[in-house]
C-alpha cells in the first residue's frame, strides 16, 4: 500500500503520515486507535511494546499454540509429554547450578 492511501483511509496528509513512519511525528491516542483498526492489531503491536509484565490469566502465543498442541494429544501422549517436561525442568536445573560465572 502507498502512503497516500493509507493516509487517506486514516483522515491525514500523506506528509503527516510520512513523519508517522519516519518517527518525526507521534500520532495522537486516537490516531493510534484508527491506526491499529486499520492494521487490525492491537496499539501494542503497532507500537512494537511488550510488557515485562503479563497478568497470569492471559497466555502469550507461544503458549496458547503450545496448549492447542498438548490438548490434541492422547492421553499416552500427554502423559509423555508431561515427563518430557519434568525432564527439561531438571536438566536446566541442574545446568544452572553447575554454571560457573
Amino acid at each position: 500500500m502507498l502512503q497516500k492511501d493509507v493516509a487517506q483511509a486514516l483522515g491525514v496528509s500523506r506528509a503527516t503520515y510520512s513523519n508517522y513512519e519516519a518517527g518525526l511525528r507521534s500520532p495522537d491516542p486516537d490516531m493510534l486507535k484508527k491506526m491499529a483498526d486499520f492494521y487490525s492489531v492491537s496499539i501494542d503491536e503497532l507500537l512494537d511494546y511488550k510488557s515485562k509484565k503479563y497478568p497470569k490469566d492471559i497466555l502469550l502465543i507461544d503458549e496458547q499454540i503450545l496448549l492447542k498442541k498438548y490438548r490434541s494429544l492422547s492421553k499416552k501422549g500427554k502423559e509423555r509429554t508431561l515427563r518430557q517436561i519434568d525432564f527439561e525442568l531438571d536438566f536446566e536445573t541442574t545446568i544452572n547450578e553447575n554454571d560457573f560465572p
